[in-house]
């Protein structure tokens, strides 16, 4: 399988010669690779594997390795379905309603007890060996991806849940902002979550946001 953009423009789009109308059918031709290993409604976004001791999550990741390839699967792919979702509410790809699925999945990874929770951070912490000794876990990464996703999504997804289910995104969402954090690009993530946070109405520790943005600024080495 391969992708093939139907008449580029280079002269608009000089170095790809794709227009937004490509990027679209990109996302969708992605989105139908991925889907097609999605079974049913209630399926997570999990895709084959050809090896399984090199790439992450592997026999060496510890016990939460389920979790966080569950809700890697989910948050990477919503990285290309919110757009789509945003321009097309209701796009299926492989009989899978987009907006709909994202939607229950998001709310099922936030809630304690459903079979494809992926642990708060708490959870984490407690009942987890901290990765490295550092009690960073994965799953920070991928909450970034998703409040990008809900974003662009606002009034197709976040929007019609109800404040009940709002605050327990929320929640989950607070836990991993405040959490522990690698100190690199990784404090990128815990402000992008803290942002989610202020737009959606919800108050939050401005300190932790201020901490992150220095340390970031200080990376900084000149000239890109």
């Amino acid at each position: 399988m391969h992708f093939t953009p139907e008449n580029p423009d280079y002269l608009l789009s000089p170095y790809t010669g794709l227009m937004r109308k490509h990027w679209i059918e990109a996302g969708k031709y992605i989105l139908e690779g991925v889907f097609r290993h999605v079974s049913t409604m209630d399926s997570p976004v999990l895709v084959p594997r050809y090896e399984t001791e090199i790439t992450y999550p592997n026999s060496h990741t510890p016990a939460w390795k389920v979790q966080a390839e569950y809700y890697e699967g989910l948050a990477r792919s919503f990285f290309i379905a919110a757009p789509l979702i945003a321009i097309e509410p209701d796009l299926e790809i492989s009989g899978i309603p987009l907006r709909k699925y994202y939607k229950d999945h998001i709310l099922r990874s936030c809630t304690p007890g459903d079979g494809q929770y992926v642990l708060s951070y708490s959870d984490m912490d407690k009942d987890s060996e901290p990765s490295f000794g550092l009690h960073t876990y994965q799953q920070t990464v991928e909450t970034c991806a998703v409040v990008i996703g809900l974003v662009t999504t606002r009034k197709e997804i976040w929007d019609t849940y109800s404040q009940k289910e709002k605050d327990r995104i929320a929640s989950f969402i607070r836990d991993y902002a405040n959490g522990t954090t690698a100190t690199q690009n990784w404090r990128l993530f815990n402000m992008l979550d803290l942002a989610f946070l202020s737009m959606m109405g919800y108050e939050i520790d401005k300190s932790i946001m201020r901490e992150h943005a220095r340390a970031i600024l200080a990376y900084y080495a000149g000239n890109g």
